[in-house]
């Protein structure tokens, strides 16, 4: 998830945070970056020691154009964000520094702590007070599901270990599907995310009275705000090829075919280094659109070493096939082809969805609090025009640090779709607008469907 990146927020995003709470401390820059650095001193992050040349010359790119390149860490504070950089990543000797390695495990011998994998939690009990109708929270109801060992892949060689199920706690097969209660001694917890956070409080009937009854739920507490507010990080994806048609074997980007070189196995075994090393996200950019967006960026830059194979489009950024069957040539997507793949961001977008649960017309995922269906979620992330035109402005800067003589040395040309290119003009605004509409997707960083601070 997220490539393994650590970005921490800015100073002037927790004064944001703090005014729209309110005036609650909790959520300003003192409190937050305080918990930041307890977090940083169990997780190792630091730029790669040996970066790949492609995102060397992408900084160096940076710093000769316009937009410049950050001077120092932008996690620092007192460091200006704004420019191209090398990202940051939680790794250590080549290894992922997850939370869950770095908080989790060391504790999981604790009397106090029990780790339940594959527990669906279906609703939030409540107690409520005779005396003022009050609620509060009591435990959760949950139901087992079958606990699941991940495969194990490897590109060029396939499946080594399929998907195998696993015991916890001497979990029995008999229990899987059973419902049961779990009773909180002091409190419970509601973290599962900006979808089903929300989620469960409208199945346990926290949220707005007139949707919960719309979908047969008593409501406990009529709190509008649950389930709105949904916010999350569009991006428009660009392919560059490095070189001429056709490709190279000798490889410049990362891909299937750096495997085939032994040095790259060498690097990682050896010494914790190399492509091996990398979640091949290397290199990106910073700025601000607008005056309004200074010392807070809203456009942020995620560069990939790698031209990308057509897997790596149509699985992981879901980009339909007949669209990429109209960009480029086959090549391009093949195993020698050379290239990169860069993504321009909107980090402060002005479109709004919401989390709701679905009506009790309709039958199917079912509706009842007890039930396993899935929410609706609505969110028009490109309706915004200004958020489009502010993602063509990210997609300009991008292609201003392509032209400086570090990347153009490279011979990088920027692949397009033909049908809109024929139909719009390549490289026009028109193209760009309906190609983010096309295209663009979010890089699931959803956020803002239950509020915090002392404000309902």
């Amino acid at each position: 998830l997220n490539f393994m990146l650590h970005v921490r927020g800015t100073t002037k995003d927790y004064e944001t945070w703090e005014a729209m709470t309110g005036g609650d401390p909790r959520w300003g820059p003192a409190s937050m970056q305080s918990a930041e650095d307890e977090y940083q001193a169990a997780i190792t992050f630091a730029s790669k020691p040996n970066p790949h040349l492609l995102a060397n010359d992408w900084v160096e790119a940076a710093g000769t154009s316009h937009y410049n390149k950050i001077q120092g860490s932008y996690n620092d504070p007192k460091v200006i964000r704004e420019g191209g950089f090398h990202y940051e990543h939680a790794v250590r000797d080549g290894v992922r520094q997850s939370t869950a390695r770095q908080f989790l495990l060391p504790r999981m011998g604790l009397r106090n702590l029990d780790v339940v994998v594959g527990a669906n939690v279906e609703q939030i009990l409540f107690h409520t007070q005779q005396e003022d109708r009050s609620v509060r929270a009591k435990g959760v109801a949950l139901s087992l599901d079958a606990c699941v060992v991940t495969s194990l892949s490897v590109p060029d060689l396939g499946t080594l270990i399929p998907n195998m199920r696993c015991l916890f706690g001497g979990r029995q097969s008999k229990d899987v599907g059973r419902r049961m209660e779990v009773i909180a001694r002091k409190e419970v917890i509601l973290s599962a995310g900006a979808y089903e956070t929300p989620h469960l409080l409208l199945k346990s009937g926290i949220g707005p009275k007139d949707e919960l009854h719309a979908s047969g739920i008593d409501a406990l507490v009529d709190l509008q705000g649950v389930g709105k507010n949904l916010q999350d990080h569009p991006i428009a994806p660009l392919k560059y090829r490095l070189g001429k048609e056709g490709g190279a074997w000798l490889p410049k980007s990362g891909g299937r075919l750096s495997l085939l070189i032994p040095s790259t196995i060498t690097d990682y075994l050896l010494r914790g280094q190399g492509l091996l090393s990398s979640s091949g996200c290397e290199f990106g950019y910073f700025g601000a659109s607008s005056p309004e967006y200074e010392g807070r960026p809203d456009l942020q830059v995620h560069g990939m070493v790698t031209a990308g194979d057509s897997n790596f489009f149509t699985e992981l950024l879901k980009i339909p096939k007949k669209i990429l069957e109209d960009t480029g040539v086959p090549s391009d997507f093949g195993l020698f082809g050379q290239g990169l793949a860069v993504g321009p961001t909107l980090l402060h977008p002005k479109a709004r969805g919401e989390v709701r649960l679905r009506p009790s017309s309709l039958e199917q995922n079912a509706t009842s609090a007890n039930n396993k269906g899935y929410p609706i979620i609505d969110y028009e992330l490109f309706h915004n025009e200004e958020d489009i035109s502010r993602l063509i402005e990210g997609i300009r800067r991008t292609q201003s640090i392509m032209a400086q003589p570090a990347m153009a040395a490279h011979e990088p040309t920027l692949l397009h779709i033909r049908a809109l290119s024929d139909r719009l003009g390549a490289d026009t605004d028109e193209y760009w607008r309906e190609y983010i509409k096309r295209i663009g997707f979010v890089v699931y960083h959803p956020v803002g469907t239950c509020k915090m601070g002392r404000i309902d």
